[in-house]
């Protein structure tokens, strides 16, 4: 009798509770789903924060001898045929401020702010991914120097 008490008691207890339910129209799930972002289909810029994307050393595509590095604590160095020429600093901007009034915003993907010794340049940033970088000097002649990740 003992047993079935046990038993009768394990069902109310189930029965109260709420088991849950599977049905064809709501499946019971007990799988968790990783989604990558190369498993997504969306670029991986959409996943990384921009001062991880411009990390490494980018090659010029206009000059083979012409390397760009940015390296963490905003450090940026400038490299012809492999040989340091400048070194200075380099702050991501993504709204541009200070001079959004000169960027047109249609074709900016942010704005760095580069400091070589006393000097100061900003850049418009038009091509930002995690391959292609491009950019033009704020208020410059128009002309676009283009990059391709080298090394990260």
């Amino acid at each position: 009798m003992l047993k079935y008490n046990i038993l009768l008691l394990l069902s109310l207890t189930i029965w109260g509770c709420g088991a849950p339910s599977t049905s064809i129209d709501s499946p019971a799930t007990s799988e968790i789903v990783v989604e990558s972002a190369a498993d997504s289909g969306e670029p991986m810029e959409d996943y990384l924060a921009p001062e991880d994307r411009i990390m490494g050393k980018w090659a010029s595509t206009d000059d083979p001898n012409y390397t760009i590095e940015f390296l963490d604590a905003g450090v940026f160095k400038e490299y012809t045929n492999g040989k340091l020429q400048n070194e200075g600093t380099y702050k991501y901007n993504p709204t541009c401020e200070g001079y959004a009034d000169k960027v047109d915003k249609e074709k900016s993907a942010g704005c760095l702010d580069v400091e070589i010794g006393k000097e100061k340049y900003n850049y418009n940033l038009l091509t930002f991914t995690e391959t292609d970088l491009s950019y033009a000097l704020v208020g410059g002649a128009g002309k676009t120097l283009s990059f391709k990740i080298a090394l990260r």
